[in-house]
C-alpha cells in the first residue's frame, strides 16, 4: 500500500496541516486543499476499512521505534512524507534509515505510508 507522489503542487501554506501529533487532522486539511497524496490515502478502502491517513512526525516516530524494537529493516527507500507542512512550499519527512526527520520541497516525490488508528483496550 506504500506509494510515491508529491506532497502538493501548490506552494501555499495549508491551514490545518501543521500538527506534529495529529496526522488525521493534517490529512483531512491536505485533502481539502487538493494534495494528491492525501486524496489518494483518503480514498483507500481495504477490506471495508476506509479511515486511512498520513502519519504526523510523532506518529512516524512511534512506528519507527516499534519497527526497530521488532528488528525490522527499512529497506532502500527509507524517506516518507509526514502530514505536517513546515513552511510555505516545504513539509516534513521521516527517514527510517536514520530515525531522523527533515524538510523537503513539497513538489518532490517521496514515499507515503498510509496508516489507520486502532483502539487497543
Amino acid at each position: 500500500m506504500i506509494f510515491s507522489d508529491i506532497w502538493h503542487a501548490d506552494h501555499n501554506l495549508i491551514e490545518g496541516a501543521t500538527s506534529k501529533v495529529d496526522g488525521l487532522r493534517n490529512t483531512k486539511a491536505m485533502a481539502a486543499a487538493g494534495s494528491p497524496i492525501a486524496q489518494r490515502v483518503t480514498e483507500i478502502n481495504l477490506h471495508g476499512l476506509s479511515d486511512f491517513y498520513i502519519p504526523s512526525p510523532q506518529e512516524h516516530d512511534v512506528i519507527d521505534a516499534a519497527m526497530r524494537a521488532a528488528g525490522s529493516e527499512p529497506g532502500t527507500n527509507s524517506r516518507y512524507w509526514t502530514s505536517m507542512q513546515t513552511a510555505q512550499g516545504a513539509a516534513a519527512f521521516h527517514d527510517y534509515q536514520t530515525g531522523g526527520q527533515g524538510f523537503e520541497n513539497i513538489r518532490e516525490p517521496m514515499n507515503v505510508l498510509p496508516i489507520r488508528r486502532e483502539l487497543v483496550s
